[in-house]
């Protein structure tokens, strides 16, 4: 019985993507800690809410993507040993952990948290999996898709950051369920960054997997164009993008001028990588881009994290949202006050 339990612990983890949840997880953070949020053991039960459920949302969408894709899984040699195409769950049984998992993580995320990121992480496992999944059979613009949903996870530090900060925000009755705090430059920024970052990450990796994704008929820029162009060339946008967020942050004054300085030496060796694997397309530039995105990601994130002009709760933008956006939009108050003068 101890074997059978471990062997589903096991199976459980695959059906997640631990690792790749885990990135989510580390992207989400990145949000809480750009935006300035104390941390200390009152705030343990927030930081920790916002990490187990986002794991449990991204656990949740990637267990719905391997079930939708079950079939075309056992036609690729790389996701052929998956726990569905292999035999060792059932489509059901995998199917009930994808809702256990979506479920608990939103309402974790919508008791402690606040309703924004619950709603925030629920329409990421839509998303995920009713949308950039079955668009992978039809048309390259799953990239697209693919790197708006992991743009949202840094929109869900920061909502998580700002309803600990002003619990008024994170009212069930607040207007549009907090999202006033979403009206500040730094968290998209940080959303941009994860954005682009898809490009260069996600299109190596599928050059590098050209064949594997023809097998199991996922339109993607790297079966359409197997010579890999497209692909390399939207890679240097996506590092491009990468390049000037930086500098609009320190423009907009959502960083230190330090910021520009030391991003211009990493984006400068990042968009080396990516120049070469344009000017020459190969298996082993291609590689070389895929690996430097491994650990490109948190170190821009962590140097936009420490050099943001936001370190504590007093100089946080998400108190610079005006008084009456915590409470309830002008236009409401507008309508209640001439209810009231019409009785």
């Amino acid at each position: 019985r101890k074997s059978k339990k471990l062997q589903l612990h096991h199976i459980y983890k695959e059906l997640s993507k631990a690792r790749l949840s885990a990135l989510v997880v580390g992207s989400a953070a990145g949000g809480f800690l750009l935006a300035g949020a104390p941390l200390s053991l009152s705030t343990g039960a927030s930081v920790a809410a916002l990490g187990v459920g986002t794991f449990l949302c991204s656990a949740s969408a990637n267990t719905f993507n391997q079930v939708y894709e079950t079939k075309t899984d056992g036609r690729m040699a790389r996701t052929r040993t998956r726990p569905l195409p292999s035999g060792r769950i059932s489509v059901e049984h995998a199917a009930g952990f994808g809702v256990a998992s979506g479920v608990a993580g939103t309402a974790l995320l919508c008791v402690v948290n606040s309703p924004l990121v619950a709603a925030l992480g629920a329409a990421n496992i839509l998303l995920y999996a009713g949308v950039y999944t079955p668009l992978k059979q039809v048309s390259t613009l799953n990239t697209t898709v693919g790197a708006v949903v992991g743009a949202i996870p840094p929109l869900m530090g920061w909502g998580a950051a700002a309803a600990l900060m002003n619990p008024g925000l994170a009212a069930a009755g607040a207007p549009w369920l907090g999202a006033a705090c979403l009206g500040l430059p730094d968290p998209w920024l940080l959303a941009g960054v994860l954005f682009a970052w898809q490009y260069p990450h996600f299109l190596s990796l599928s050059y590098l997997h050209r064949r594997d994704y023809a097998s199991g008929s996922h339109v993607m820029h790297t079966v359409v164009d197997p010579s890999g162009g497209v692909a390399s060339r939207l890679a240097v946008a996506g590092g491009a993008v990468l390049t000037a967020l930086p500098l609009a942050s320190v423009a907009l004054g959502a960083a230190t001028p330090w910021l520009a300085v030391e991003t211009l030496v990493l984006n400068g060796y990042a968009m080396r990588q990516m120049a070469v694997f344009m000017k020459d397309v190969n298996e082993k530039n291609a590689r070389a881009v895929f690996r430097t995105s491994l650990w490109y990601l948190p170190v821009l994130m962590a140097l936009m994290v420490a050099h943001s002009t936001h370190q504590n709760r007093e100089d946080s933008p998400v108190n610079q949202v005006p008084a009456q956006s915590k409470a309830t939009p002008a236009v409401v108050v507008a309508a209640a006050q001439a209810a009231e003068s019409s009785t």
